[in-house]
Order: structure tokens, then sequence, then C-alpha cells
């Protein structure tokens, strides 16, 4: 081999060897380069913060999709909306914290905040309305009551609107006052409920529970308090029981007076006002005989007929207004729940009628 063959097969060797030393060492560094690379990945991504009943989450998963990290929340903290973990979950966790927002009371000083849910009808007229920024004031019945028919409006707002009273609407849907009228929740379990201050979860986040939970955790300091009855449409409406033993919640006049007893036992001083029905247009007018043979008015007239006996004070909504008459305005299409302008004119005659029974009313 000559010498030039023998230099150029050396110098061979020695290149082949340097590219696989090169190789070797980059090897590694590539790994790390890597690593390097997905710990940025990582430090880079969008976390995902969640808080769910008290509890904050951060979760950088980036390979989740939406329903995926929806569903590793709910397995890891309990979905309120399937029954299932086993965390713990009180009313406002599950239910919209802003859904309720301060009414503006001008009697009360609280000129409430900047944006509220829905707007006062111009013009709306609070004077001759007494001042009850002193008072609590439960609306405990039907959905009378709860009625919002899209505006935001119910009896209760525009009650405390007119007078600053601090309300409570323990009213609920299809609520009857006898035990036995419906599947609902009735009078007296409300009742119970509301007594006993616990939270009714098993019929749902609510109103009604919401409300509840407020008034465990409100500050009720220096107040007075008044309860306004109204449950009257479902017993005639679900065939309920009118008389019986006063002192049986299942039919509907005990429910009434299961009411009052635990009010009254609950707060000696309490004003308690019990409320008719208007006339509504639904039923032909209330007219019509349920499978007792029973219309609208026998429910009214045992109503009264529990007042009078007990010397609980009550307002007769169908002398006070006229709802049939003005149905179009009054009334929704159903012919039965009031519209924003009748509850407005319920909250309104309501007003008035305790403050001239409470000696509240302006000179």
């Amino acid at each position: 081999m000559n010498k030039f063959a023998k230099g150029f097969y050396i110098a061979t060797l020695i290149v082949i060897l340097l590219i696989g030393t090169i190789i070797l060492l980059a090897i590694p560094i590539s790994k790390k380069f890597k690593a390097a690379l997905g710990s940025d990945k990582d430090n880079t991504s969008v976390s995902v913060s969640t808080d769910v009943a008290g509890i904050s989450t951060d979760t950088s998963d980036t390979d989740l999709t939406a329903e995926q990290m929806l569903e590793k929340l709910r397995q890891e903290q309990g979905d309120p909306n399937n029954g299932e973990g086993t965390s713990s979950k009180s009313i406002d966790d599950v239910t919209d914290k802003d859904e309720k927002q301060p009414i503006p009371n001008p009697q009360a000083g609280n000129p409430g905040p900047t944006e509220v849910t829905w707007e006062y009808p111009e013009g709306l007229d609070i004077s001759g309305h007494p001042i009850l920024s002193d008072y609590e004031v439960f609306f405990i019945g039907d959905s009378i009551f709860t009625t919002n028919d899209g505006s935001g409006t119910s009896v209760s707002e525009y009650f405390s609107y007119y007078n600053g009273a601090k309300v409570y609407n323990l009213a609920r849907e299809g609520m009857p006052a006898g035990l036995a009228a419906n599947d609902f929740l009735p009078l007296p379990e409300a009742i119970d409920a509301f007594m006993g201050e616990y939270e009714t979860k098993q019929y749902g986040a609510g109103i009604f529970d919401r409300e509840i939970y407020n008034y465990v955790h409100d500050d009720h300091t220096g107040k007075k308090h008044i309860a306004i009855i109204n449950c009257c449409i479902n017993d005639y409406s679900f065939d309920g029981e009118v008389t019986g033993d006063i002192n049986d919640p299942n039919n509907y006049m005990g429910g009434l007076k299961y009411a009052v007893d635990n009010l009254k036992n609950k707060y000696p001083d309490i004003f308690i006002l019990l409320m008719t029905p208007y006339d509504y247009t639904a039923y032909n007018r209330g007219t019509e005989l349920n499978p007792k043979g029973n219309q609208q008015g026998t429910y009214i007239n045992a109503m009264l007929d529990f007042a009078n006996a007990y010397n609980i004070p009550w307002v007769d909504m169908r002398s006070k207004t006229s709802f049939a008459e003005s149905a179009e305005t009054l009334l929704q299409p159903d012919g039965l729940h009031p519209t924003a302008e009748g509850c407005r004119i319920i909250a309104e005659v309501l007003s008035k009628e305790i403050g001239q029974r409470v000696g509240r009313l302006p000179e």
C-alpha cells in the first residue's frame, strides 16, 4: 500500500470516528433539548381555573376537550345535576349567586346596584305606602307569588320597592295548604322547612330553597315580622279536602292552622295576613266543579271561616282588584297567573293593607 492510499485510509477512519462521536454526543443533548421544550410547553399552556363549591381546581390538561374537563370536574367534585360525588354543597353553590340582585328601596335608603335585572315602570308612585324598613316579610304560598312572566318581576319585589321591607319569597309553584292535595310541596312541609331552618334540597335549588338559605344566613337584628299566606287555588284545582279535623294538616283548613300555629310559636308578635285569590278567568272564573263537587268559592269561604274563628286578618283580593275585567293586561294567557302589572297591583294592595293594619301608613 503506497503512502497516499495509506494516508487516505487513515483520514477516512478519523472522519468516521469523528462523525460517530458527534452522533453519540448529540443523542443525549437532543433528549435534554426536547425535555426542555416540553417543560416550556407545559409552562406556557393555558391553565383553566374552575371554582366549584368553594374548591379551586387548576388543570393544564391541554389534551382534554371541554367536555372531558367537565366530566373530570364532575368525578372529582360531584355534579349537582347528576347526584354523583361525595362533596357537600350548600344551596348557593348550585344556584347562580347573581340571580338575586338587591332591590332598590328608596324608603329604606338603599339605592341598589347600578344595574338591576329589571326596570321599574316609569312613574311608579310610592306615596301613601308604609315605611317597613324595620320589617321582614315572608311571602308564603303558590305560584301567584313566584310568578315571573319574563320581565323579572314578582309580587314580593314590587312589595319591597313600595315600602322598603326585607322580603323572603317562600312560595312554591303548585303549593296547596293541605298535605294530601297533590304531589307538590304543601304548606305544612314548607313551614317545617322554614321553622326548622334547613335547606329543602329534595325539592331542588329553586326560589324557595334559596330564600330559606338566605333567611338562615341573614342578620335579623332588630327586625319585626309579617307573614302573608296565599294558598287556595291549588287545593281547589287538585281536589283537596276542604275541612275535617282542624288539627289534621291533610285538609285545607288544617293546613292553614298548622302554618299559623307554627309561625306564632316562633314569632309571638308576628302579623299574619291571609290573602284570597283575585277573580281570575281560568276554570270559568273558578265556578267549575272539581271532582269533589267544590268551586273555588268553597275554599275561599273556608279560609274566611278559619280567619274569623282564629282572629287572623285577611284581605279579599276579589273586592280590591278587577283582574277578570282587565285580563288582557293583568293576566297571562293561562287566565290565572298575573303579568308584571298584575304583580304590581297585588303588591300595591298588600302594602297599603298592611300599612293600615299595623299603623305604619305615613300621615
